[in-house]
């Protein structure tokens, strides 16, 4: 039974921080804790098929920054993990980030983190070459989340895109879609 679906969570990431977010170029611990709110908010937990199972919520779960692990009668898994990078530096992304959602047994992986613009390209590149270099072949998927300021609107005003890069369990891109979020005003 699949109890996430990667799309829907996007949707409803973007929707979650429409106007709630503020740019800054330094991302602190309280924007990490923002992004992880997402996740351990009762709506989003509703809108993820969670009926019937106990879901049980851990932050810092081996190493990964959140997770949302499954109890039913008929066992327990890990159907969701979450990394979170402030800096959008490529190469601690890739090899920490990235690298512990590949280890990592569980369905649906989640990476977030606000690469410039130009590096787009070399970190997806990356993320592809760590999901295609494992080995063990389970049904798992990916969403790689970047988020970048841009602006919108006429006068133009502060917003964020997020581009979600959907990949399968062979390091191929599925579906990339995007959104244009308000930032929050001050």
């Amino acid at each position: 039974m699949t109890y996430v679906s990667l799309p829907r969570v996007f949707d409803q990431f973007c929707s979650y921080f429409d106007g709630k977010m503020k740019w800054s170029a330094a991302k602190d611990s309280e924007w990490t804790k923002s992004i992880l709110s997402f996740f351990s908010d009762d709506q989003t937990k509703r809108e993820n098929l969670f009926t019937g199972v106990e879901l049980v919520e851990v932050y810092e779960y081996m190493g990964i920054d959140y997770v949302w692990r499954i109890s039913s009668s008929s066992g327990n898994f890990i159907e969701l993990a979450v990394e979170h990078e402030n800096t959008g530096s490529v190469r601690p992304f890739l090899e920490q980030e990235v690298r512990h959602l590949v280890d990592l047994k569980a369905d649906n992986k989640i990476a977030i983190t606000y690469p410039h613009i130009g590096d787009e390209e070399t970190l997806m590149r990356g993320v592809y070459d760590l999901v295609k270099s494992d080995m063990r072949r389970r049904d798992e998927k990916y969403l790689v989340l970047l988020g970048f300021a841009t602006k919108t609107g006429e006068p133009p005003t502060p917003a964020i895109l997020f581009k979600g890069h959907f990949i399968d369990v062979s390091g191929n891109e599925t579906l990339v879609r995007q959104k244009v979020i308000k930032q929050a005003v001050t």
